[in-house]
């Protein structure tokens, strides 16, 4: 899945507990060889140093967009007992002034829930975008909370959602919804081109 994920090219990929449960370093290690960007604002070691780069950069036409991740404290599975989670609210609030001040837009990959999202809109009125990752009650692609967009995730790769925005001062919700992963789904040029450039590589 890792390296699948590389072939993709994702600009910021959060860390979940259950990506931990095989180690930090294998997890690392496994990530800069498919050249994923593995993100996480409050995942730390024992000299509480981020093991993961807390935010990533990215541009996108003339804009650019500040994109972290928080990765949640709720240990469903087995991690890494080196890795120390820190308080996702504090440890965003250490880095969100930098984002803001040198990005246009900003974006929260949260796995810590559909719930969470809500709660953080309220004190962070900048935020753009809320990619939901773990533990939904949502069945619709994206849902407001607080007038931010909270998308959602497909179960087992059998859906993908969507969403489709226009750049002003915030991002403006133009259409989302989903796409069913099924036979019907037509292939992406751009991904087939990017596999074959890597098999022949």
């Amino acid at each position: 899945m890792i390296r699948g994920m590389g072939i993709i090219g994702y600009d910021a990929v959060a860390v979940g507990d259950d990506d931990l449960q095989y180690g930090a370093d294998w997890l690392l290690k496994q990530s800069k060889k498919a050249k994923l960007p593995l993100v996480s604002a409050n995942c730390f070691d024992a000299d509480n140093k981020p093991i993961f780069p807390t935010h990533v950069y990215v541009k996108k036409g003339s804009k650019r967009i500040a994109i972290t991740a928080l990765t949640t404290t709720e240990k469903i599975m087995q991690i890494d007992k080196k890795v120390i989670i820190g308080d996702p609210y504090s440890s965003l609030k250490k880095i969100w002034r930098e984002m803001v001040d040198n990005s246009d837009y900003q974006i929260i990959i949260s796995h810590l829930g559909n719930e969470k999202p809500a709660e953080l809109a309220s004190s962070l009125p900048e935020c753009d975008l809320f990619v939901n990752g773990h533990r939904k009650n949502e069945t619709s692609a994206v849902s407001l909370k607080n007038e931010i967009p909270v998308m959602q995730f497909g179960f087992q790769g059998k859906s993908l959602s969507y969403a489709v925005f226009k750049t002003d001062k915030k991002l403006q919700l133009e259409k989302y919804g989903w796409y069913i992963v099924d036979n019907n789904l037509p292939d992406d040029s751009t991904i087939l081109s990017a596999i074959n450039i890597r098999l022949k590589n």
